[in-house]
Order: structure tokens, then C-alpha cells, then sequence
């Protein structure tokens, strides 16, 4: 789909912009991209908050909200990612050895 747009934009606004190559169809579509993605989030957020108020019972204390943080925290934390992270290093290290020379990778895995 193809649209004209005519903006009326002060001199100085017009001129930046154009020397900067945002009139330019690539430029104008990942603005207003941004700018549908932030007025989504805002409308995610505006529900998710009259949610959150319509629930039953008073709010969350301020030291409530950080245990619950501090507990997805922690969960977040456990061995089982540590675990997959050095797994993942002992391989990239194996993958740079293996280019060596056979000399060379004996001497530098030792």
C-alpha cells in the first residue's frame, strides 16, 4: 500500500530531518513502527493496571512486592543456568582448541 503524506512542519523541524534521512520511506516506517509499539505497551499497561485494581482484597505492601521480586529473583539465580552457561563455555573452548594444531591444542588444554 502506498500513501502521500503532506506535513506542515516549522522550516528548522523540515530541514533536520531531512538532512538527517528521516523523510525517507525506510525512516518514516520504523518511526511509526516505535511509535505503535509504545502506544501498544501503554495500552498493555493501562489494562493490566484497571486489572490489577479490580482484584478483591487491599494492595500489596511495599515489602510484599519485595519479597515477591526477591523470590523471582532467586529462582531466576539457580544452578541449572549457571550449569548451561559453563557448558556452554567448555564448548566455544573445545570449538578454539580444535582450529589448533594438534601440538598446540595438547599444550594449551593442559
Amino acid at each position: 500500500m502506498s500513501i502521500t503524506l503532506e506535513l506542515d512542519l516549522p522550516d528548522k523541524l523540515a530541514a533536520e530531518a531531512k538532512a538527517n534521512g528521516l523523510f525517507e520511506s525506510a525512516s518514516l516506517s520504523g518511526l511509526l513502527e516505535d511509535e505503535l509499539r509504545r502506544r501498544r505497551a501503554g495500552q498493555e499497561l493501562v489494562a493490566a493496571l484497571s486489572e490489577i485494581r479490580r482484584q478483591p482484597g487491599p494492595a500489596p505492601t511495599e515489602d510484599e512486592i519485595q519479597d515477591e521480586i526477591a523470590a523471582v529473583r532467586k529462582s531466576r539465580r539457580r544452578a541449572p543456568t549457571r550449569k548451561r552457561i559453563r557448558a556452554h563455555g567448555s564448548l566455544a573452548a573445545s570449538r578454539l582448541a580444535s582450529d589448533l594444531p594438534s601440538d598446540e591444542r595438547r599444550t594449551r588444554l593442559r
